[in-house]
């Protein structure tokens, strides 16, 4: 509750939401699958399978879109606009393994191709302009279960090309981003918990033709926050240092007091 943003980042400022998905699958071998029809001539589906064998959980799928679309443009005279479909596919899998009973390792990937039409603006239609892109999204997270807490390990990678070709001509945009962030979480008491970590930052855009060839930034952060659980009342703060190698540096803090009035059901 409160702003969470020395733990989350500037979007955290309302409260933050914990989803945690299904560790783990009832059989060894499950097929799952959906198909769904809708406005637009839009047509979705996806097939997958998932299960667990001894200390190994996994799963697998692959899905598709495509859709006639509407148009872009809003249509200003008597001849109509095009429609702007588009068309996705997409493959993900995951895997959850536990070695021992206290640690977990997650790998997962994802890869996405898009491809659809665009107009020239908000009321100029255009038959020619296309775009095609591509999102590859790879990594993994691991937990280590201590007595009063956990150690946990981040790493993501994330590649995006984009290329756009049309009536302007073509233009490409190729970008990268590493996460990696190492942080744990203690209960000093029943009613203290302690989370401290570590996260750093790259992007690197690819572009040989921008103002600064192949820009890139790092962002280095270590963060703390200490939270208290008394009764009806909650405490939270924390500290955030942030390095960046482009905006130079700055520290953040937050403190939130919180008293639950009364517990409607």
């Amino acid at each position: 509750k409160g702003s969470q943003s020395t733990l989350y980042g500037s979007d955290a400022i309302a409260g933050v939401i914990n989803i945690i998905t299904k560790k783990k699958f009832e059989q060894k071998v499950q097929a799952v699958g959906g198909l769904s029809y809708g406005s637009f001539n839009t047509l979705r589906g996806n097939a997958g399978i998932q299960g667990s064998l001894n200390k190994l959980s996994y799963q697998a799928s692959y899905a598709a879109m495509n859709t006639d679309g509407i148009s872009e443009a809003k249509q200003t005279g008597s001849i109509p606009f095009d429609k702007d479909g588009a068309t996705q596919h997409s493959l993900q899998s995951s895997f959850d393994f536990k070695p021992i009973e206290s640690l977990s390792v997650k790998p997962f990937i994802r890869y996405n191709t898009f491809k659809g039409a665009y107009d020239a603006g908000a009321f100029t239609d255009d038959l020619q302009n296309k775009y095609d892109a591509t999102l590859l999204s790879t990594g993994l997270q691991s937990n280590y279960q201590l007595k009063n807490g956990s150690v946990n390990l981040q790493y993501s990678y994330d590649e995006t090309q984009r290329r756009y070709d049309g009536t302007y001509g073509p233009s490409e945009y190729n970008g990268k981003f590493n996460h990696l962030e190492i942080f744990s979480n203690y209960q000093i008491t029943k009613q203290l918990q302690l989370l401290a970590g570590i996260a750093t930052q790259n992007f690197k855009m690819l572009d040989e033709t921008s103002s600064e060839k192949n820009p890139a930034v790092s962002i280095f952060s270590p963060y703390m926050s200490l939270l208290g659980n008394f009764n009806k009342l909650s405490l939270e703060g924390g500290v955030r240092y942030n390095r960046r190698t482009k905006f130079g540096d700055a520290t953040t803090f937050s403190m939130n007091p919180s008293y639950l009035i009364n517990n409607f059901k």
